[in-house]
């Protein structure tokens, strides 16, 4: 017996209404995940497009990158951040670490970092040095060439340029008032010359080093002094050595080694002597022709061990290895 009213049921009518909110649940889903992506894109190609971004890093890794470096297109959208200071504190890119600390020091340059990086790798100049320069000092990059570099130290604008292997280093005009203060003028005047290619980073360290006062106080004494002069009255009163131990029989020093020439001065000495090995140190690159060693001696030997530092020392001097006089002051 059937009822009255009886209506068999559509079961095709129901699965499809069944699958149709299914797929209208599945797209709205999709949907909102493409938006949030599509923000997190939108928002880091507007932090890209801005020029005074110049570095990149990730929110998880905390790794800091130059804009420019490939590594920066493994970030997430969603993690990426950028800076317009370089952070110290954050671990830097190994591969591009030397782009970041050249970056740092320039404004709306960013097609010319290219040149930078290959100008400071034409005159030697390594990364400790270059972080000194860019960072201990108030350094502005003006402008760059393929042989030539304008750059703003402290007060003071400087122009290099190489030709045939010998680099000019130019000094900002100025005029003399009579209180002994400087009025700068334009154009450039004839500061120092670089004969040899290999000396070519000292240039940058008579710039970091250069002082209007002392530049004063030499030419009100002695007019004759110069930079290579001042440096060899400082490194007569440093040592390339460093006692760290005492024992009843034994002394241990940390000595500066220059060209691997430490050891044949000690054994001229007649010194029984055990070098301990080469030691870690933050201010020596790995391109620098000097490296810090251990060494310990009978301590009825160590007055011939200081005077053979000694000789090492002014071999050094001689060799005009004038990068090496400065690590000496920071042992």
């Amino acid at each position: 017996m059937v009822p009255r009213n009886y209506h068999p049921l559509n079961t095709r009518k129901i699965m499809y209404k069944l699958q149709k909110s299914k797929m209208n649940t599945e797209n709205d889903s999709s949907a909102k995940t493409s938006q949030i992506f599509s923000d997190y894109y939108r928002r880091r190609q507007s932090l890209m497009d801005n020029p005074h971004n110049k570095f990149a890093f990730s929110r998880e890794k905390r790794i800091i990158h130059d804009r420019e470096c490939h590594l920066v297109k493994r970030i997430p959208d969603e993690q990426f951040e950028m800076l317009t200071e370089f952070d110290e504190e954050m671990a830097p890119c190994s591969a591009c670490y030397r782009r970041m600390l050249i970056r740092s020091a320039f404004v709306n340059q960013h097609r010319k970092i290219g040149l930078y990086v290959k100008f400071f790798d034409k005159i030697g100049c390594g990364n400790r040095k270059l972080k000194k320069l860019l960072f201990k000092t108030d350094t502005q990059l003006i402008d760059v060439g393929i042989d030539d570099l304008t750059i703003k130290v402290n007060e003071d604008t400087w122009f290099l340029q190489i030709c045939n292997d010998v680099l000019d280093l130019y000094h900002n005009n100025y005029s003399v008032n009579d209180d002994f203060t400087r009025t700068f003028t334009s154009g450039y005047h004839l500061q120092n010359v670089y004969k040899n290619p290999k000396y070519f980073s000292c240039a940058i360290s008579e710039i970091m080093t250069y002082s209007w006062n002392v530049h004063m106080q030499n030419s009100k004494g002695s007019a004759g002094v110069t930079y290579f002069e001042e440096l060899k009255s400082k490194f007569n009163t440093v040592n390339n050595y460093k006692q760290v131990k005492e024992s009843q029989y034994h002394a241990t020093f940390h000595f500066l080694d220059y060209n691997y020439q430490a050891i044949q001065f000690i054994a001229a000495e007649d010194i029984i002597f055990n070098i301990r090995g080469q030691l870690d140190c933050d201010f020596i690159g790995r391109d620098e022709p000097y490296s810090l060693f251990q060494c310990r001696v009978k301590k009825s030997d160590v007055p011939a061990f200081k005077h053979a530092m000694k000789l090492l020392k002014d071999r050094a001097y001689s060799a005009k290895e004038y990068e090496y006089i400065e690590a000496c002051q920071l042992l």
